[in-house]
C-alpha cells in the first residue's frame, strides 16, 4: 500500500530541480536575488545595502556559482572583516550570524546548560 502511495505522489508532485533552461526574466530575477542575498546577508560590508562589485560580478555567470566553495568563502570574508576591526575599523562586516552560532556552541557561560 505504501509503494502505491509513493507512485501516486511521484506522479503528481514534481520535485526535480532541472525544469529546462531558464527564461530571460527568470535569469534576471535570480541574479537580482543573489545580489541581494550576497549584499545583505552573506558578504556584508559598510556599503549600507549595496552589493559589493565583486558580488555583482559573481552573479553574471550562474554556471560559475556552483563551482565555488561557499563555506570557506563566507568564513574568509568574515575573517577579513574581523581582522580589520582589530586593526581599528568601526564596523564589523561579513556574515556575523556565523560568529554568533560559533559563540553559542563554544562559549557556554551566557547560556543555560541542560540539567
Amino acid at each position: 500500500m505504501i509503494e502505491d502511495e509513493l507512485e501516486v505522489f511521484w506522479g503528481e508532485v514534481d520535485l526535480t530541480i532541472d525544469h529546462g533552461p531558464l527564461s530571460d526574466s527568470e535569469i534576471y530575477s535570480l541574479r537580482a536575488f543573489l545580489a541581494y542575498l550576497f549584499g545583505k546577508f552573506l558578504f556584508v560590508d559598510r556599503s549600507k545595502g549595496r552589493a559589493h562589485l565583486s558580488m555583482v560580478w559573481a552573479t553574471r555567470r550562474l554556471d560559475y556559482l556552483e563551482r565555488v566553495a561557499w563555506g570557506p568563502t563566507i568564513v574568509g570574508w568574515l575573517h577579513h572583516h574581523l581582522c580589520s576591526v582589530v586593526g581599528g575599523a568601526h564596523y564589523l562586516g561579513g556574515c556575523s550570524i556565523i560568529l554568533q552560532v560559533w559563540a553559542w556552541e563554544h562559549i557556554t557561560i551566557p547560556r543555560p546548560l541542560p540539567d
